[in-house]
């Protein structure tokens, strides 16, 4: 049985594509109120907590081009978690100075947080990734982003 499938999902109504690895499934599809998948093993019903006993890992990218090299001065994150998340911002694939953060949710539940993220000088590019990942399968969802940014120097003229 294959363990490491890829699934791509797209939303008609907005032309949103998404993506899942380590996917076990071939397919699935909605019966009623809940999501069923199917594989050579037969048919699960997908929901619940966790998976066979794990926190469900879960966690998503977001690639930005500024079109010219930016410095961030500051940057909101409007969320609803379970608990805490973890997130990773790389300007221009410089790995190595890659910052890792924790959003810790300061109201119980899934309730609406604000979080602000500190800013240092050296957060500067054309390019931003963010990477956010629950920790210890905490159900979250994200409902803005806001990055207050300033240009870096001068743009020559093409």
């Amino acid at each position: 049985m294959a363990e490491n499938r890829f699934c791509l999902a797209l939303t008609l109504a907005n032309r949103a594509a998404a993506q899942w690895t380590e996917f076990n499934f071939n397919s699935f599809a909605r019966v009623g109120d809940q999501w069923v998948g199917a594989n050579e093993n037969g048919l699960f019903v997908l929901g619940g907590p966790d998976d066979a006993g794990e926190p469900i890992a879960a966690w998503f990218e977001i690639f930005v081009d500024f079109l010219q090299t930016i410095r961030a001065k500051r940057m909101y994150f409007g969320l609803e978690s379970s608990g805490a998340l973890t997130l990773i911002l790389t300007f221009d694939d410089r790995t190595a100075h890659a910052r890792t953060f924790t959003l810790t949710p300061d109201q119980p539940g899934n309730r609406q947080n604000g979080t602000r993220i500190p800013i240092d000088r050296g957060d500067a590019g054309r390019y931003l990734r963010q990477r956010i990942a629950n920790i210890e399968g905490a159900d979250f969802s994200l409902d803005a982003i806001d990055i207050f940014l300033s240009p870096v120097g001068r743009q020559k003229a093409r």
